[in-house]
């Protein structure tokens, strides 16, 4: 049996953006996990990282959201989500949890031992 492996958002990130294809070949002797957070981080990076590639400079969000909603760099943007939701479609997605959320609290500032 496979052995169970959590992807994070830096790894889908790199699939996605930066086309480390690598990695997916290397992860693919385990049973893949993520998460709608991480799906959803992934998202929103592609859309303000894509914006500014396109523009060749800094800005802030409220620019990088005013040049999105003028459709600046939408191609891109859309080519990358298509590439995220076939990584989507292919590895188990893990919904949030409250449960979840209040285990990393106390883990966070130390009140729960990690196990």
């Amino acid at each position: 049996m496979k052995e169970k492996c959590f992807v994070d958002s830096s790894v889908v990130y790199s699939v996605v953006v930066n086309g480390k294809t690598d990695l997916l070949r290397k992860l693919s002797y385990f049973v893949l996990y993520t998460s709608v957070n991480v799906l959803e981080e992934v998202s929103f990076k592609i859309v303000v990282d894509s914006v500014l590639e396109d523009q060749d400079g800094d800005a802030g969000f409220y620019r990088v959201k005013d040049m999105f909603e003028r459709g600046v760099a939408e191609s891109t943007i859309e080519r990358r989500l298509h590439v995220l939701n076939f990584i989507a479609s292919r590895v188990n997605v893990l919904s949030p949890k409250l449960e979840d959320f209040e285990l990393a609290k106390r883990l966070i500032i130390k009140q729960t031992p990690v196990e």
